[in-house]
């Protein structure tokens, strides 16, 4: 190889690095929406304190970040394949994960999911869990879970286990969740279910669900986590929610609702008192961002 193209390969070679270097401390386009009217668009670089500092075009610019009430992620996200659990906690934290596993501390659980992990997860805050083959198997088990976690019991927790085709409720006292399983008490008897024969798992409230507060996070693969609150330096985002920590890797947020008292949204406080009016006997639920069946809101069959 002559040694002009050796120096222009190697040229080539570090600005292709420069130029990876600089994709990595950003994310993919996004579109900040203004608390008032009109949007920004640009190039996340970072989030650090009130700060947000965008890249729009050549210029850089850094903004207050209680002058805007979203940032939406622009592109498509990191494809993931369907996770095998669904975790519901708190009133509006959702998770999809890969495994679970015992927390550092006692009465603590760890959450992996596909390019971010929650560390520190009080299982107190745990409502409901739900395997992938629940969720896309026959109609009426769905609906016997979803009965079971926005009815849940008083004093006790449920577990739905399966082997092949035999099902068996159990009322238990759930006590830890490991990477083995889920251990439980019944009675005086004390065992561990493994994952593998567990279908979902309902925990009876030990005290009311506090109002959940901080910026809603939302994930390409439907998780939402609330934080306290949240950085995003070199394409990581990090963040403290009530009880647990999250590390999120770039790729995976879809958008961030963030939290200001600018605005609130209706449907994230709860309402003093409501009036239902039965249809054909029938009382139907109020519910936030949801159709009175559960489903999602349409308008015109959209």
């Amino acid at each position: 190889m002559s040694r002009p193209m050796a120096a222009l390969l190697t040229v080539l070679a570090q600005g292709l690095g420069l130029l990876a270097l600089a994709d990595a401390n950003e994310t993919r386009p996004v579109e900040c929406l203004r608390t008032g009217e009109g949007a920004v668009v640009g190039r996340l670089i970072s989030v650090e304190g009130d700060t947000l500092t965008l890249r729009r075009g050549q210029a850089t610019e850094a903004l207050p970040l209680e002058g805007f009430r979203e940032i939406v992620f622009d592109g498509p996200p990191v494809p993931t394949i369907p996770p095998p659990w669904t975790v519901w906690a708190g009133k509006s934290g959702r998770f999809m994960l890969r495994r679970i596993e015992a927390g550092d501390e006692a009465e603590t659980v760890d959450l992996i999911g596909y390019g971010w992990k929650g560390e520190g997860l009080a299982l107190g805050s745990v409502r409901a869990l739900a395997a992938r083959s629940l969720l896309q198997g026959p109609t009426d088990r769905l609906e016997e879970f979803r009965r079971a976690r926005d009815d849940p019991p008083g004093g006790e927790d449920l577990l739905m286990l399966a082997r092949g085709d035999r099902r068996h409720l159990i009322a238990c006292a759930v006590e830890e969740m490991t990477a083995a399983g889920v251990t439980v008490s019944v009675g005086q008897a004390r065992r561990t279910v493994p994952w593998t024969d567990l279908r979902w798992l309902v925990l009876s409230p030990a005290a009311p669900q506090a109002e959940d507060e901080g910026h809603l996070v939302e994930l390409a693969d439907g998780t939402l986590i609330r934080l306290r609150s949240f950085e995003l330096r070199d394409g990581t985002l990090t963040g403290e929610g009530r009880t647990a920590r999250y590390s999120i890797a770039a790729g995976r947020p879809a958008r961030i609702r963030i939290r200001s008292d600018a605005y609130r949204y209706l449907s994230d406080v709860e309402p003093e008192r409501t009036s239902l009016q039965p249809l054909l006997d029938v009382v139907w639920p109020p519910r936030s961002d949801r159709a009175v069946t559960g489903g999602p809101l349409s308008l015109g069959g959209r």
